[in-house]
């Protein structure tokens, strides 16, 4: 869960999409645009908080040994998951407005690393919840 919250953490610093400007022409590397990181897009904040709060559960976790930390991470990893997958999925129509229709977009390592450190978060913590010893006892007759 930590390699998780911290891959969803480095990713959100990192390029999640190139803009290639319409032209006639063939594009060399150098008529790109500026990436995009996931802090332009105003989604970094709500994935490095939720990337946190995976972190810190999986710490807890490890430490106290209850559930509660590992459906804790299980949430925010759907978080981290949900914003970073509809990104993903959503990159032309997105990036595509944000742009005022100019140019296309395509993805970049950053969003790869949010979505996969989602969907790792997200088994991890389903794994901790499995492995978590019960608290629950058996009434005796």
């Amino acid at each position: 869960m930590v390699a998780a919250g911290a891959a969803a953490i480095i990713g959100t610093m990192l390029d999640w999409v190139t803009v290639t400007p319409p032209q006639i022409v063939p594009l060399s590397q150098a008529d790109r645009t500026e990436p995009f990181t996931g802090w332009e897009t105003g989604h970094g904040i709500y994935i490095v908080g939720a990337a946190a709060i995976v972190i810190v559960c999986a710490v807890l976790l490890v430490v106290r040994r209850r559930s509660f930390y590992a459906w804790g991470a299980f949430l925010a990893s759907i978080v981290v998951g949900g914003i970073g997958i509809s990104n993903y999925r959503g990159l032309d129509s997105l990036f595509y407005e944000q742009m005022d229709r100019i140019g296309r977009a395509s993805p970049a390592l950053g969003i790869t690393l949010v979505a996969a450190g989602g969907i790792v978060g997200v088994i991890a913590a389903a794994a901790g919840v499995a492995a978590s010893p019960s608290t629950r006892t058996t009434p005796t007759t």
